[in-house]
C-alpha cells in the first residue's frame, strides 16, 4: 500500500515537491489520451535522473508496491493509468539529449525528451527522427517506446521499433540492463524489439539510442479528388503497386472534409467532385507517375503544394479564425469490437452526384 512510510521514502529520493499525494494533484494524471478510461493513482512521483529512477524502483520493490511508468500521457490505449494501490512514475523530467552523432546518424536521449524536440535538435545536421505520431509536439520518446508509436510517415519509414537501436532499462527490482547495440546488430534474440511496445510491463527505459535519417531534399504534397471511396482505394493500391512509396497517404471522405472546412482549420479541400468544365493544372516534373496512377482511377490531381525541407509533406496553414467550430460531436465511447461478418449489411459506396 502507498502509506506514509513509502511517501516519505519517495520524497527523500526525488524531493517533496516532486511527489504528488493530494487528490487534486493526482487527478491531473487520472487520464491519458483515451477519454473513456480514468484511474486515480495512489501516489505520483516525478524522478529527474536515472539514479532517482533506480532508487524509486528499489524502494517500491522493497515495499512490494506496483508501479506504472508514464510519459506525456498522450497515448490512446490507457497504458499510462495506475490504480489507487499503485505508484505512477512520470518521466517527463528526464528530458536530456545526451548526444547527437551526425557521422553515425544516432542520438542518445532520456525518455522524457519530446519527439518534435529531438528532430529540431537534429535538423542543423540535416537529420531527423522519422516516427511522427500526431501528438509529436507533446509526446515523449519514452512513451513512443512503450507504445511502439507510429504516425503518418510509418508507411515509408516504419514505426518506433524500426528506429530504436539500444536501450538502458531498469527492471522492477532496480537492476539495470543494456539491451541492443548502438550499431544495431546485437547478438542473440531481439530484446529491444521485445521491449518496445511492452507498455512498461518489462521495466523503465532510462536511456534510448535512436536512429536518425537524412532529411528529404524536397517535399511535394498532392491532392486528388475522387468520386467514391472505392476509386480512392484503387488509386492507393495502384500507387503502391507501381513501386512508388510515398512518405504518407491520407484519405478523407465527405463527412471529414465538411468537418474540416467548417472549422477554424479550413484548408480549401474540395467539397464535391468537379464537373467536366475545368481541367486540373499540369503537374510539375517528377510528379507525373502519381498523376498517372491517380488518373487511372479517373481522379483529377490538383497542383502540388510546394513543401519545405523537413520530415514530411507540407501542411496547409489554418485560416479563417472567425469560422464556426466543427459540427461533429465527439463520441462517448471509443471501442474496437469485432463484428460478425455474416450480420454486416453490404457496403454502400458514398457517391457524390454530378451537377
Amino acid at each position: 500500500m502507498t502509506g506514509p512510510a513509502l511517501i516519505e521514502g519517495l520524497a527523500g529520493i526525488v524531493g517533496p515537491r516532486h511527489v504528488r499525494t493530494a487528490p487534486a494533484e493526482r487527478l491531473t494524471y487520472a487520464r491519458d489520451g483515451l477519454p473513456t478510461h480514468s484511474r486515480l493513482p495512489g501516489v505520483v512521483v516525478l524522478p529527474g535522473t536515472r539514479d532517482e529512477v533506480v532508487a524509486v524502483l528499489r524502494l517500491l520493490a522493497a515495499h512490494r508496491v506496483p508501479f506504472v511508468p508514464r510519459g506525456a500521457g498522450t497515448g490512446l490505449s490507457g497504458g499510462a493509468l495506475a490504480n489507487g494501490d499503485a505508484v505512477l512514475i512520470v518521466l517527463t523530467r528526464c528530458s536530456r539529449i545526451f548526444k547527437i552523432d551526425p557521422k553515425n546518424r544516432v542520438a542518445v536521449v532520456e525518455p522524457g525528451v519530446v519527439n518534435a524536440r529531438l528532430s529540431a535538435a537534429a535538423a542543423p545536421h540535416g537529420l531527423h527522427y522519422a516516427p511522427d505520431p500526431s501528438s509529436q509536439t507533446a509526446c515523449t520518446i519514452g512513451g513512443n517506446v512503450a507504445e511502439n508509436a507510429g504516425g503518418p510517415h510509418c508507411l515509408k519509414y516504419g514505426v518506433t521499433a524500426t528506429h530504436i537501436l539500444a536501450l538502458e532499462v531498469v527492471l522492477a527490482d532496480g537492476r539495470v540492463l543494456e539491451l541492443g547495440s548502438p550499431g544495431g546488430e546485437p547478438w542473440g534474440p531481439d530484446l529491444v524489439g521485445l521491449f518496445v511496445g511492452s507498455e512498461g510491463n518489462f521495466g523503465v527505459a532510462t536511456r534510448i539510442t535512436v536512429r536518425l535519417l537524412p532529411q528529404p531534399r524536397a517535399v511535394r504534397t498532392l491532392l486528388a479528388d475522387f468520386g467514391s471511396l472505392r476509386t480512392a482505394g484503387e488509386a492507393v493500391s495502384a500507387v503502391i503497386a507501381s513501386g512508388i512509396l510515398p512518405a504518407a497517404l491520407e484519405m478523407m471522405d465527405q463527412s471529414c472534409i465538411r468537418a474540416v472546412e467548417d472549422s477554424v482549420y479550413a484548408a480549401g479541400y474540395p467539397r464535391r467532385r468537379r464537373d467536366g468544365r475545368g481541367h486540373p493544372p499540369r503537374p510539375r516534373r517528377g510528379l507525373r507517375p502519381y498523376r498517372r496512377r491517380c488518373g487511372g482511377a479517373r481522379a483529377p490531381v490538383a497542383r502540388p503544394q510546394e513543401g519545405v525541407r523537413g520530415n514530411g509533406p507540407s501542411v496547409a496553414r489554418p485560416r479563417g479564425a472567425g469560422r464556426r467550430r466543427s459540427p461533429v460531436r465527439p463520441t462517448r465511447r471509443a471501442r474496437d469490437d469485432r463484428a460478425d461478418r455474416r450480420r454486416v449489411p453490404p457496403h454502400r459506396e458514398q457517391r457524390v452526384p454530378r451537377r
